[in-house]
């Protein structure tokens, strides 16, 4: 997505329609984004949807078991993965407070941020943050595999802060999906539209804003966790049709 500039009044609108127009090809990664610029900025030029799917490599690696004091603090308890989720416009505090009102495990990975989990400490026991809150850095892309193929769901939320935001397709989204790990997430119209003609997840009555909304997600996913079937077909080099139509369309 552009800068809101460019969408948000006239002169950015023609100055970014004329952008467009100028442009070899265009690639967007979601067709609720190209709908959104389209609508606003009144662009009939071709914009190419290339979804941020995980490749092949990704797909089909042989992930490994999860480090010692991770499993330590399981103990045996299935969990919930949530990559990159130290973001207040990703529901970072109403996930992690949701999940300990539940009584389930979730582990976070990504690019710790201290301030956050200090102000999840101050309004929770931290006896109960730690029991139910693993948080851990980010580790490199193809070890994400081994949380998310013991995870027994991958948690995302991106909040309505912002249209960028709340049409995002992240590829987090994609890696639990392709190597068939169900999903908790918001109502955001990329997830829904993924989700709602299979039965890969749960979709939240919420953006990530609120708490009880996620509990009563989490609950749900819980209840229902072996009657998932995931949808694994999203894979990069599914593509490449499109991407062949792009670059012929620029010669």
């Amino acid at each position: 997505m552009p800068p809101e500039f460019f969408y948000s009044n006239w002169v950015g609108k023609y100055f970014y329609k004329t952008l467009v127009k100028m442009a070899s090809g265009n690639v967007m990664a979601t067709d609720s984004r190209i709908d959104f610029l389209r609508e606003s900025c009144a662009i009939e030029t071709k914009i190419f949807c290339l979804e941020n799917l995980p490749d092949e490599v990704f797909v089909n690696h042989k992930s490994n078991e999860l480090k010692s004091e991770v499993v330590s603090w399981l103990n045996g308890d299935d969990f919930f993965l949530c990559q990159g989720g130290y973001s207040i416009t990703r529901g970072f505090s109403e996930v992690a407070k949701a999940f300990i009102s539940a009584k389930k495990k979730i582990v976070f990975v990504g690019a710790k941020k201290q301030t956050l989990i200090d102000c999840l400490v101050h309004d929770c026991l931290k006896e109960e943050v730690g029991k139910y809150c693993l948080f851990l850095d980010s580790v490199p892309q193809i070890e994400l595999t081994d949380f998310i193929d013991k995870a027994i769901g991958s948690v995302i939320f991106y909040k309505k802060s912002n249209i960028n935001n709340w049409l995002c397709a992240p590829n987090r989204f994609y890696q639990s999906l392709a190597r068939s790990t169900p999903v908790l997430t918001g109502n955001n119209p990329i997830f829904v539209n993924a989700i709602k003609d299979s039965f890969s997840g749960v979709i939240a009555q919420t953006d990530g804003s609120l708490e009880k909304e996620i509990k009563k997600s989490i609950l749900f996913f819980v209840e229902n966790k072996e009657s998932f079937i995931v949808d694994s077909s999203y894979v990069w080099e599914s593509q490449e049709s499109i991407i062949i139509e792009l670059v012929q369309s620029t010669i």
